[in-house]
C-alpha cells in the first residue's frame, strides 16, 4: 500500500479571473462534507464549461463556475474552525490506531519467533541450546522488531 503524502491536484480557471488550485487527498470521503459539496459543484460547473457550444452558454458556465469557486472559498472559511478541530481528532484516532498497529506487529513477530525457533530446532523440547543457531527466517523477525522499535514516535500537531 502506498501512502499519499502529496494528494491530487485539482483546479478551476475562471474567466477574467486567475486559476484556482486545490490539492485534495486521493479518498476524497476525507474532505469535510460542506467543502465536498462545493468542490462538486465546481466540478459541474466545469463539465457544462466544457459542454458549452454557444456564446450564451459558455457565458453561463463561466459565471456558475465563479460561483462554486467562491462558493468553496466560502464554506471552507465558514467551517474552518470546526473542520480543522475534526482532522485533529481523526489525527489522533489516526495515531491510536498506528499505536494499536504496532503492539499487535509486535505480538505477531514474537509469535512468529517463538515457532520459528521452536521449529529450528526438531530434536528438542523448545528453542536451540545455541542461541547463535538462529534461522534466518528468524534473524529477519528479529531485524523487523528491532526496527519497528526504533520507529521515531508520532509528531504532535501543532
Amino acid at each position: 500500500m502506498t501512502i499519499d503524502f502529496n494528494g491530487t491536484p485539482f483546479s478551476a480557471s475562471v474567466a477574467g479571473d486567475r486559476v484556482h488550485d486545490f490539492r485534495l487527498p486521493l479518498d476524497r470521503s476525507r474532505v469535510p462534507a460542506k467543502t465536498q459539496e462545493a468542490l462538486h459543484a465546481v466540478q459541474e460547473a466545469l463539465t457544462a464549461g466544457e459542454k458549452a457550444k454557444t456564446q450564451p452558454a459558455k457565458r453561463e458556465a463561466s459565471d456558475a463556475l465563479r460561483a462554486a469557486v467562491d462558493d468553496v472559498y466560502d464554506r471552507a472559511a465558514s467551517t474552518s474552525r470546526a473542520d480543522r478541530e475534526t482532522h485533529r481528532e481523526q489525527y489522533a484516532y489516526g495515531a491510536a490506531k498506528l499505536a494499536r498497529a504496532l503492539g499487535e506487529a509486535q505480538a505477531a513477530l514474537q509469535l512468529m519467533a517463538d515457532h520459528g525457533q521452536q521449529y529450528a530446532n526438531p530434536v528438542g523440547v523448545g528453542f536451540p541450546l545455541d542461541v547463535r543457531s538462529h534461522s534466518p527466517a528468524v534473524m529477519q523477525l528479529r531485524l523487523i522488531s528491532e526496527t519497528i522499535a526504533n520507529l521515531p514516535s508520532v509528531p504532535e500537531l501543532a
